[in-house]
């Protein structure tokens, strides 16, 4: 009732604050509050709390007496209240074989047929979590797209430390090619955000016109607005929030304690989102040359 309570008061100060926003189309939501069956990645079913595909198994593992799966939907969520989406990861455990355990995917893309997405969620990085220094990369979420060209119709969210922790890597936005690489945020800015606090990220994806932009928090931290990023439309949405490390066939090491990243209250929308009315709103910047569908 309280996270309906505040989703209510969210609508109407957006209403008066951005109205552009309530004239957006959400294409897909999960604040995950409403798991309650399969709420954790023992098996592929997807969990019931929005209209996922399917979980990537893995778990339940015990280290030190304490189990976890990969993935669990549980209590408490952002702000102390409902639930939240939690990534687990503790040393080895789920390495190479597994290291696609625990994150979600979504075939047939809610977003299937558009060129222009705005993707926010919240996220939160433990202070404690790291791996090991022979990290290359760390994926996040893939969206591929109906680019012919095999090579260049993925985008993928990636930390690249280049051997080194994750915490010392940079935010980047790249196609599957590598021909197109966006840094999003420095090493010493990603450093920041292990701080065991809630972020808003908020993505805006526009296919048509090749603009990026992405603010964390409300803040415009990154914008491109010749993003190279191949056109066409959207197709699927996958290992969200937490993809593998080093390619499929070399593993590394996480830290020695059970640790979690945190998702929260995501939102894919046709137009600007920002955080929500508990937090510090600020407008967005607007960028020039879009067009909202």
């Amino acid at each position: 009732m309280q996270r309906q309570v505040e989703r209510m008061i969210l609508t109407l100060f957006g209403v008066l604050i951005f109205p552009g926003i309530a004239s957006a189309t959400v294409l897909f939501q999960d604040n995950f509050d409403n798991c309650t069956s399969n709420c954790n990645s023992t098996n592929l079913s997807p969990p019931n709390s929005a209209s996922w595909d399917q979980w990537f198994i893995g778990g339940p593992v015990s280290v030190g007496g304490v189990s976890h799966y990969a993935g669990e939907i549980t209590s408490p969520g952002r702000n102390g209240i409902g639930k939240s989406l939690k990534v687990w990861r503790n040393g080895n455990t789920y390495g190479y074989q597994g290291e696609y355990a625990g994150p979600l995917h979504k075939n047939d893309f809610i977003g299937a047929g558009k060129n222009n997405l705005y993707l926010r969620y919240y996220i939160k990085w433990p202070s404690a979590m790291s791996t090991d220094n022979n990290t290359l990369y760390l994926k996040q979420w893939r969206i591929t797209t109906t680019n012919p060209d095999t090579y260049h119709k993925e985008l993928y969210l990636n930390i690249n430390p280049w051997y080194s922790s994750i915490q010392n890597g940079e935010l980047k936005l790249v196609t599957s090619d590598g021909q197109c690489v966006h840094v999003l945020l420095n090493s010493s800015s990603v450093r920041d955000l292990f701080d065991n606090e809630w972020h808003s990220w908020e993505f805006n994806i526009n296919l048509a016109n090749d603009d990026l932009q992405f603010w964390v928090d409300g803040v415009s931290r990154y914008h491109d607005t010749n993003a190279n990023l191949g056109g066409y439309t959207f197709d699927d949405f996958t290992h969200f929030p937490l993809g593998n490390t080093n390619g499929h066939d070399v593993g590394i090491a996480w830290q020695s304690s059970w640790q979690a990243v945190e998702v929260d209250d995501l939102i894919i929308s046709t137009s600007y989102v920002g955080p929500d009315s508990g937090d510090d709103i600020i407008p967005p910047v607007a960028p020039t040359g879009l067009s909202v569908e």
